[in-house]
């Protein structure tokens, strides 16, 4: 055995002795399996194990066990020979011939039992360790690879050591009260009657919180159920205007008559709608005669003519419109109307360029100015 694990197997003794009153010599219980893994492998346990616990043992067998092992018959022979030369122990466990799982409860009974003697259980099965180490203050031995091994101690023996300890290190109130004479001495009724005072102003306080707190709670509780409610009318409210909106619409059914018309008004706005925009102008005609249209000499403008009525319209990107009508008088004035403004835009046009040339005139007048300086 190695010098690192015989160190952490002292440390886990150590822990057994003064949390559980293990003493030695120890008292070590075998399972049928770990006999034959012993007796498989060739290794002689009543040599291994006190080697690894360090001091004198006792080993144990019990009925149960045995029962197990007759079971078995044949096949388990060597090891039924071999638990019989050890002693037993009276677990008194009463079974039947149909009965399973006997090793089992056996240990998990003598576990339990916390008296004088307190058992080492050597046991190879992983359900039988598994149930074992639900209980605080059981160690185990199991063999892994030719050698002997002692488990860590389980979490609940360890959780259990330190309620233990608490208990134990804790101060009575007995030993309290004798304390505090001692330290306030002739001023210690004082002391009580201030401390009782404060209890009582502590209690009311709290009754008060909690007073305050179930308030609380019942206005909360009363406004979620108003919300429900609120909600159910709603969804009341719906489900019956829906049911109305579907007996209207089952009553006016539209025709086939109805369906096309729609369709086709809906075809003729579109239609409109794509057309480019057009700004009209009438005139009224002195005579019913109809006369010939005069000519039109600006580009997006179009003539159209009636009974008594002549219209005379252009596109949105011309900036004037002009008025035509039927009689030869009128269209001579329409045409003079038009020659004057075109003639007026000219005149425009030409005032903006002599304007530029004049400033670039000027700007190249006053460049050369300052090159000569």
């Amino acid at each position: 055995m190695k010098i690192k694990r015989g160190k952490a197997y002292k440390k886990i003794l150590q822990f057994y002795k003064t949390n559980y009153g293990f003493s030695e010599p120890y008292n070590v219980v075998f399972d049928g399996e770990f006999i034959e893994k012993c007796l498989n492998l060739k290794l002689y346990f009543k040599e291994l194990i006190p080697k690894v616990l360090d001091s004198k043992c006792t080993f144990y067998f019990t009925p149960c066990a045995i029962a197990e092992l007759k079971r078995k018959g044949d096949e388990a022979k060597e090891e039924y020979n071999a638990a019989k030369r050890l002693e037993f122990v009276n677990c008194k466990h009463q079974f039947g011939k149909d009965d399973d799982k006997l090793t089992a409860r056996c240990f998990l009974d003598l576990a339990k039992k916390n008296g004088v003697n307190r058992y080492f259980f050597a046991v190879q099965n992983n359900d039988i360790r598994y149930d074992l180490r639900k209980v605080p203050g059981v160690p185990l031995l199991f063999i892994l690879s030719n050698m002997v091994i002692l488990e860590k101690p389980s979490t609940n023996s360890f959780t259990e050591m330190i309620s233990t300890r608490k208990v134990l290190t804790q101060v009575s109130n007995a030993e309290k009260e004798a304390l505090l004479k001692l330290k306030y001495g002739d001023k210690y009724d004082q002391f009580v009657k201030e401390r009782e005072e404060n209890k009582k102003k502590q209690q009311e306080k709290e009754l008060v919180k909690k007073q305050k707190q179930d308030e609380l709670k019942k206005e909360i509780n009363d406004k979620k159920q108003q919300e429900l409610k609120q909600r159910q009318q709603k969804q009341q409210d719906r489900k019956a205007t829906t049911t109305t909106t579907t007996t209207t619409t089952s009553s006016t059914t539209p025709t086939k008559d109805l369906k096309k018309d729609i369709k086709d008004k809906q075809k003729n706005e579109k239609i409109n709608q794509n057309k480019p925009k057009t700004t009209t102008t009438t005139t009224t005609t002195k005579s019913s005669t109809e006369t010939p249209a005069p000519k039109i000499y600006k580009k997006g403008i179009s003539l159209t003519k009636d009974d008594d009525h002549v219209t005379f319209s252009s596109s949105e990107d011309e900036s004037e419109d002009y008025i035509v009508s039927t009689n030869n008088s009128d269209s001579e004035n329409s045409k003079n109307q038009f020659n004057n403004s075109k003639k007026r835009k000219e005149m425009d046009s030409d005032n903006e360029d002599e304007e530029e040339e004049d400033e670039d005139d000027n700007d190249n007048s006053a460049t050369k100015k300052f090159k000569s300086k």
